[in-house]
């Protein structure tokens, strides 16, 4: 029997927090909303376990440094307004707004409402916020849990994690793009957590959270042959390469091997305790992702796409979010990603061939910061940011 995935969603502000800022533990309240749409049911039991579960991923992934604890469960609350947002559940419900102990980075407010089908979401949080709406309980413990893992990922500032597919000799505009397809990420669609208490995040998402230091990370500027780490692997090398587009990240190259709780990644179907099971799509090996931008001029070199946030490539013929050994993509820039030899849990070794730089440069940093600071002061500062000694117009 096939199962279908729920739809996530979140609602961003304008503020990111850093790493150390979102670091430290959560108490987790939750809340059931009787409603035009019915009567949750929600009991403590079934509210520790969904913590226990979140306390776990976060833990584990951060080696401690994010944490979360149930705090508490409180008296249901009525409304005859319908609910479907989590923005402004704390006023409306004051009784289950109790401030955080001052040891604790924040409070999150966990609102449960019955089932509604029409709202079209399985849950629901502000990016960088403290309320979290869930639709329904449902489903096992399992799903239920990795909805909320998911939601408080964006509490945590993650953004969705998706995929894009650009098919060979077409203009970087046809790329398609899937939100939530990255099948790597509980911030896009790792169907393992709908079976299991586990969880993963790609190494964006972990750079994001502080549990990937610099030193795992090096920065492909020029052509360059790396010997990269399995991103979850315990030994000390790099498990990140980025590759830059003028001044910003512009892709990212991680190493996923289907091996332990990854092996996942390369499974089509995974399994229930019902026999029961969801589709997957695998998503193991080397992986190649861009990491957005909506600004000129390094734009023309990313595949267009309406969405910023980290995205995973397919393979050439659509199949995996993944490299094996041998193969390479060809990125909008003109730069290749070579997948040169290894397999398994050890190192393996990656070229990076940036492309040649063949536009010639037609105005000079000196003289573009001499005709316009004078009325735009700012603009020195950040054409210095920019670039090292001139700016390429075309």
């Amino acid at each position: 029997m096939l199962l279908i995935i729920m739809l996530l969603v979140f609602t961003s502000n304008s503020s990111v927090a850093s790493a150390n800022e979102i670091q430290g533990t959560y108490q987790i309240d939750f809340v059931a909303i009787n409603s035009p749409t019915g009567t949750p049911s929600l009991t403590e039991t079934q509210a520790r376990t969904w913590v226990s579960a979140l306390d776990k991923v976060y833990r584990d992934i951060t080696g401690g440094k994010i944490t979360a604890e149930f705090r508490t469960l409180y008296p249901a609350v009525s409304t005859t307004d319908r609910i479907s947002s989590p923005i402004g559940l704390k006023t409306k419900f004051p009784t289950a707004a109790v401030p955080k102990a001052t040891t604790a980075v924040k409070s999150v407010l966990v609102g449960v409402i019955s089932k509604d089908s029409s709202v079209g979401f399985a849950g629901i949080a502000v990016s960088g916020g403290d309320e979290i709406l869930l639709n329904g309980t449902d489903g096992t413990d399992f799903v239920t849990a990795s909805i909320l893992i998911h939601e408080f990922g964006h509490i945590l500032s993650l953004a969705h994690a998706n995929s894009v597919y650009c098919p060979a000799g077409v203009e970087i505009i046809n790329c398609e793009l899937t939100e939530y397809g990255d099948s790597s990420d509980i911030m896009g669609k790792y169907i393992k957590s709908y079976t299991s208490f586990d969880a993963r995040f790609n190494a964006i998402s972990l750079v994001k959270l502080g549990a990937l230091p610099s030193s795992a990370t090096v920065i492909a500027s020029n052509t360059a042959e790396v010997d990269l780490l399995p991103l979850y692997s315990t030994q000390t090398g790099y498990k990140l390469i980025y590759i830059p587009i003028y001044n910003k990240m512009g892709y990212a190259v991680e190493y996923r091997p289907a091996t332990g709780i990854d092996a996942s990644l390369a499974q089509t179907r995974i399994f229930t305790n019902s026999n029961t099971y969801y589709t997957n799509t695998p998503s193991h090996g080397l992986q190649v992702r861009f990491l957005g931008s909506q600004a000129s001029p390094e734009q023309k070199f990313l595949p267009k796409t309406d969405v910023t946030s980290n995205t995973v490539f397919f393979n050439s013929s659509k199949t995996r979010q993944g490299f094996d050994a041998g193969e390479s993509i060809t990125l909008p820039d003109g730069s290749v990603v070579r997948f040169v030899s290894g397999s398994g849990d050890a190192a393996v070794k990656v070229r990076i061939e940036r492309s040649a730089d063949t536009f010639a440069p037609t105005i000079a940093i000196g003289e573009l910061a001499l005709e316009e600071t004078a009325r735009f002061p700012k603009l020195k500062l950040e054409y210095e940011k920019l670039f090292d000694d001139r700016i390429v117009t075309k």
